[in-house]
C-alpha cells in the first residue's frame, strides 16, 4: 500500500487519503466488514475483489461490494469500493454464499 493511497466509495461521500487514514477507517467505521469473504475478479482490466459480508446467524454471506484496485509500482495506490449487490451477476457471481462456499476472507 502506497503511503499516499486513496480510498473511495462513489455512492457515498467517503474519500480518504493516506495509509494511516485508510487503516483508521478500516479498523473503526469499516470494521463491520470483518469476517467477509473475498473472490478475485477483474473490473475494466483492473484487479478487483468481490466482497460478501456475513449476513447473520445462519452462516451465510451477502453480496456487498466490488473493490477495484489501482496499482502503481507493484503496490496499491487506490481502492474504489462499489457497494452494489446488483453488480455481482454482471461478474457471474452469486449474491449469497453459504457457510462453506466461496472464497477466503
Amino acid at each position: 500500500l502506497h503511503e499516499d493511497a486513496t480510498m473511495s466509495m462513489p455512492q457515498y461521500e467517503l474519500w480518504l487519503k493516506g495509509a494511516d487514514q485508510l487503516r483508521k477507517w478500516l479498523l473503526g467505521a469499516g470494521s463491520g466488514c470483518r469476517g467477509s469473504r473475498f473472490e478475485p475478479v477483474e473490473a475494466n482490466g483492473s484487479p478487483a475483489f468481490a466482497q460478501w459480508r456475513p449476513s447473520g446467524p445462519g452462516g451465510s454471506f451477502e453480496a456487498w461490494a466490488i473493490h477495484v484496485l489501482r496499482v502503481s509500482d507493484g503496490r496499491i495506490s487506490g481502492i474504489d469500493f462499489f457497494v452494489d449487490p446488483e453488480l455481482f451477476p454482471l461478474f457471474g457471481l452469486p449474491v449469497r454464499l453459504g457457510e462453506q462456499a466461496g472464497a477466503h476472507g
